[in-house]
């Protein structure tokens, strides 16, 4: 029995990737209707090179740096890769924790939790023996872990993703690839449901997508601080003394102080990082 999805739903999904011929019009296509019948929250679908790292990436329900930060953690130690490249099936965090505060403690635990989000799975993007990709959906804190039944069915989904990647591989190795379709950290596209999808070229500058999604995030800061308070704020996330954050805004160090501990009170922060976390994401629990 098939659960979030039937065999039309899965058919439908199949021909809606499949008839591009464009890799970030599949992505694209793929991640909102792979988000919605697997029940997820979040999605994102890594497209890798010969050694498994990540040349294109979109991502659904979450900012565009969590791409890079997931890429940061190192595919060949992660354990979700290893265990789904080996059983070529979908691996969850129930599989590979035995409880959830293990998992809470794991690195991509603790990754997903600064963005609100908990239970993940991984589905490995495989063609002719060849893993061409991965996707990754999460769900928010609170809700309940994967099933079977929704392995199954991302399973599934993952197959149609796979044949249609390739296919456009193929397709853009002669006609070219339209790099003008790539939005680096922009609104990205949205499907019919209005699901905003944001595509990265992995090869771009990281820190240049992490402060053009940090800047965003902190905008939408102004009802809570000032535009002082927010300037401080974002020079503050990237590590910066006192000292430092005086001599970039060309105030005194005290005025900086009392900055950072207006930010405290504001954000309902303790610490530097707690403030970080309050700003760009849910705090860690």
């Amino acid at each position: 029995m098939m659960t979030g999805a039937d065999w039309s739903d899965i058919a439908r999904f199949g021909e809606t990737v499949c008839e591009t011929l464009r890799s970030v019009a599949v992505q694209r296509r793929a991640l909102p209707a792979f988000t919605r019948l697997t029940s997820s929250d979040s999605g994102g679908i890594y497209v890798f090179d010969h050694r498994y790292r990540a040349t294109m990436a979109s991502i659904v329900g979450a900012p565009s740096v969590l791409l890079y930060e997931f890429e940061e953690l190192g595919r060949r130690d992660c354990t979700y890769m290893q265990r789904s490249m080996a059983s070529r099936f979908p691996v969850h965090d129930a599989m590979l924790h035995p409880t959830s505060r293990a998992h809470r403690n794991a690195p991509q635990g603790r990754l997903l939790q600064k963005y609100g989000l908990e239970h993940c799975m991984l589905i490995p993007l495989i063609r002719n023996g060849r893993t061409v990709g991965a996707v990754s959906i999460a769900r928010e804190t609170g809700r309940p872990p994967f099933s079977i039944a929704e392995q199954r069915v991302a399973d599934r989904l993952a197959r149609f993703v796979s044949i249609a990647l390739i296919n456009a591989a193929l397709h853009e190795a002669i006609a070219g690839v339209d790099d003008d379709a790539v939005a680096v950290s922009g609104d990205g596209d949205r499907d019919g449901d209005g699901d905003s999808v944001e595509t990265v070229r992995m090869r771009d500058e990281a820190g240049v997508a992490r402060y053009a999604a940090r800047r965003r995030k902190a905008t939408a800061l102004r009802g809570t601080l000032s535009a002082r308070e927010i300037e401080v704020f974002e020079l503050m996330a990237t590590g910066l003394t006192n000292a430092e954050m005086a001599g970039e805004l060309n105030i005194a160090v005290n005025t900086v102080k009392q900055h950072v501990k207006q930010i405290f009170r504001k954000l309902g922060a303790r610490s530097r990082l707690e403030a970080v976390h309050h700003g760009y994401g849910p705090p860690v629990h």
